[in-house]
């Protein structure tokens, strides 16, 4: 290939203090499979198995294709969503293939038809479910599952999702929600529940039925055994609800002009009612709400043969349940406390000091979706003064608003450290509007984790010229891309797909011209006409 003169392609790499260093394209694969195996926000643990060896472990945060689903895995949470039964999430232990399932999840619902016969749904009567990946690397992962809801002869009745974001301490925190919207199919809803089947022989005995509108409450699923590595497994809530408020209205802070809010409000929010008629609705001038029907939060925990269930309320009459929603959280323990030192993390929040930023979403800024402190940036200088912990918990804070295209600056009382940057590419994350499907830009987001202790943290988080790696959120090809402050902000220097590990798109600065299409970051014998003659099966970070 003839590469002309005005198609040159430069990256620029940072080191610290900030230098520059001026490259050219046909050493960019190096570099990319450097940034790849080598980079921090990476770390390094090449995967190596032979007919005598196990798998190993991965050492970051990484979704794995596997056959029949994904495998999600960072640190202590290790996750397999099953593709055959629409996403149902697992939580397991051990290596692939031969790994154990601690607990197996699954929506269930009874429903009258419309002819009065008795009907059965169940999230795992649908067999292609969208997977949608929203972040990885090495402080978290994130991902949601969208299914639509069948019955035993395949008519559709609703949709679903699943949103889960797995902590490298263990914790999941889960987000489900189904909408009940083919009203021709059915005339109500007269069960609704989530199934959780564990291992009967580490079953733990409940009292009885546990109340979920009460807050900041545990439920130990499976006895742990510290003494043989067994581990446990718990399910705790905060409210039940969701608590944090994403749709953040700019007047709030004395702002004026368009837009009104800060954000989009996130994907749960738009697609799932909570009330029966909005408060923007004219109850007089609308006769029906759409879509119709009230919503609900879960309200009890209970035993059954094959492990628990948590059981939606259900309310009939002129307006039924139609919209079904949960906010829970399952972690992997050694021992019974660490579930109350979860609980104990969320019941006595952080109040943390912010300047060149404000705290976003109300209160002291924890969403409750995600498991993290969210801080805006609207200064230069970002500072925020975290206080002393006796819990010695790990606090995962998510500063959004960056606006920059070069680096992103954090130290950690003066020291540098690497933060987890994403983005959503300004697409908004809602299913009622037309919208492109594949993000493409630098980072709006930075999550940087935090070891608290009894003596206080001042972190500060500065936009830099410089370089980043970040990843793009819902992208199907899970690109990460690489901008700097000498190219963008509107095109990456270059993807890289955690998919297939292609580098795709690459560009000079401030073109939006590729120089090279693709390039297939791939080392193969005979063709490669197998994947086991192919160096393009991603298996760690």
């Amino acid at each position: 290939m003839k590469l002309f003169p005005q198609d040159i392609f430069h990256i620029n790499l940072i080191k610290h203090p900030i230098t520059f260093v001026k490259l050219h394209s046909w050493i960019i694969i190096p570099i990319v499979v450097t940034l790849c195996w080598s980079c921090p926000v990476f770390g390094s643990s090449p995967y190596v198995q032979n007919k005598n060896q196990a798998p190993v472990a991965p050492q970051g945060g990484v979704f794995i294709p596997r056959n029949g689903g994904i495998e999600g895995i960072i640190g202590r949470s290790h996750i397999f969503l099953n593709n055959n039964e629409g996403g149902c999430l697992q939580v397991v232990d051990g290596q692939w293939p031969s790994f154990s399932e601690l607990t197996h999840l699954d929506m269930a619902f009874k429903l009258t038809a419309t002819s009065g016969a008795a009907l059965e749904v169940h999230q795992s009567n649908d067999h292609s479910p969208r997977i949608l990946f929203l972040e990885e690397g090495n402080d978290r992962l994130g991902i949601r599952v969208r299914f639509n809801l069948y019955d035993d002869q395949n008519i559709f009745h609703g949709h679903g999702m699943t949103e889960i974001w797995q902590h490298p301490d263990g914790q999941i925190f889960i987000t489900a929600a189904t909408m009940f919207e083919n009203v021709s199919a059915h005339s109500a809803v007269t069960d609704a529940r989530i199934l959780i089947t564990t291992e009967d022989s580490r079953k733990e005995k409940l009292p009885g039925i546990v109340d979920m509108t009460v807050p900041h409450q545990k439920v130990i699923l499976l006895s742990p055994n510290k003494e043989s590595g067994v581990k446990g497994l718990t399910l705790y809530w905060k409210t039940g609800q969701m608590d944090h408020n994403t749709y953040v209205y700019r007047s709030s802070f004395g702002l004026k002009g368009a837009p009104s809010f800060f954000r989009w409000p996130d994907y749960h929010r738009q697609a799932y009612t909570q009330r029966t008629i909005p408060d923007y609705i004219n109850p007089e001038g609308e006769k029906a709400a759409w879509p119709p029907g009230r919503g609900a939060y879960l309200s009890q925990v209970v035993p059954a043969p094959d492990g628990y269930e948590l059981h939606w309320p259900i309310e009939d009459g002129n307006n039924p349940t139609a919209s079904f929603n949960a906010f829970f959280r399952l972690a992997a323990i050694d021992e019974a406390e660490d579930g109350q030192t979860f609980v104990a993390g969320e019941k006595e929040l952080l109040k943390m000091e912010v300047s060149g930023g404000i705290i976003h979403g109300g209160g002291l800024g924890y969403n409750d979706q995600e498991g993290c402190y969210e801080i805006r940036k609207t200064g230069d200088n970002l500072a925020i003064t975290i206080p002393t912990d006796p819990l010695g918990r790990t606090a995962q804070i998510k500063v959004i608003g960056l606006t920059g295209h070069g680096g992103v600056e954090v130290k950690l009382d003066n020291q540098p450290v690497v933060p987890q940057l994403s983005t959503d590419g300004g697409v908004a994350d809602d299913p009622l509007v037309p919208i492109r499907d594949q993000p493409e830009g630098p980072a709006n987001a930075a999550l940087i984790s935090v070891q608290l202790n009894d003596k206080p943290h001042t972190l500060t988080v500065k936009e830099v010229p410089g370089i980043q790696l970040v990843y793009q959120a819902r992208d199907p090809r899970r690109n990460y891309m690489i901008f700097s402050s000498k190219n963008g902000p509107r095109w990456s220097g270059l993807e890289f797909s955690v998919i297939d590990g292609h580098a795709r798109h690459m560009r000079a600065y401030g073109q939006e011209n590729w120089v090279l299409t693709e390039n297939l970051m791939q080392w193969f014998a005979y063709m490669g006409y197998t994947p086991e003659q192919m160096l393009d099966q991603l298996r760690d970070f």
